[in-house]
């Protein structure tokens, strides 16, 4: 049986063990990075696949540039299952090898693929991934035209503004939605004009949408009031 002072010194000890780096370290010495690494060269496109996932899963906590190499690879695969698993985890590595493979992989056949290279290529915040995310604005599939829009609302570079407030025109609610966000990330007030206009919206969540962006933009909290923003905007020099 433990005493008082003994229970309340294991009550400190533990939690201190379990946030020191010794005990993280611990936590990933028991991952067997190479099984799954080797795992991308299986033959069965399900295999190869579930590595990816799992290695995608891991990277998003731990550091493994020995499974950017093999990743990259898998990127090259015939199945888009596997493709799209291996563009995903490439994505929580933003290792630089990685960049002109996810460039290739905008143009790939499959939608699912191309929306995993865009969000990948959020987290690089270049000019360069901007240049290569701008013709996807004009993707025949809405989750590929919305995921570039947020990355390059990730970006924030302002050359992209124009191709975002052409995307205010879209005839898909969720890219209308997700082109007001990042404009509301650019810090151009160009927009401005723009995003009120599209408080006249037939759908709820893009006139939200706007609103928000709007208010980040000008420090105006005037919420969806159409015409209170035109008055705001007659009295702007």
């Amino acid at each position: 049986m433990l005493s008082g002072r003994q229970v309340l010194k294991f009550s400190i000890f533990i939690p201190l063990l379990l946030l020191s780096p010794a005990y993280c370290r611990c936590e990933f010495t028991g991952f067997p990075a190479q099984k799954y690494i080797e795992q991308l060269s299986s033959p069965t496109a399900e295999e190869k696949a579930q590595a990816a996932r799992i290695l995608q899963n891991k990277m998003g906590t731990k550091h493994m540039p020995e499974a950017v190499g093999p990743l990259i690879k898998a990127m090259e695969d015939p199945s888009a299952d596997v493709r799209f698993a291996a563009a995903t985890a490439l994505a929580q590595a933003t290792d630089t090898r990685a960049f002109h493979p996810l460039i290739k992989a905008l143009k790939d056949e499959e939608s699912s693929v191309r929306k995993a290279a865009a969000f990948a290529l959020g987290k690089f915040k270049n000019l360069q991934s901007v240049n290569a995310l701008i013709p996807l604005t004009a993707d025949e599939e809405p989750r590929v035209r919305w995921t570039t829009a947020f990355s390059l609302g990730k970006i924030k570079e302002k050359v992209s503004t124009s191709a975002l407030i052409w995307m205010l025109k879209d005839e898909d609610p969720g890219v209308r939605s997700a082109a007001e966000y990042a404009l509301g990330r650019m810090e151009n007030k160009k927009a401005v004009g723009y995003l009120i206009e599209t408080l006249t919206d037939s759908d709820v969540n893009v006139r939200g949408t706007a609103a928000k962006s709007l208010d980040k933009l000008t420090g105006e909290n005037i919420g969806e009031n159409y015409h209170k923003w035109k008055e705001w905007q007659k009295k702007q020099p």
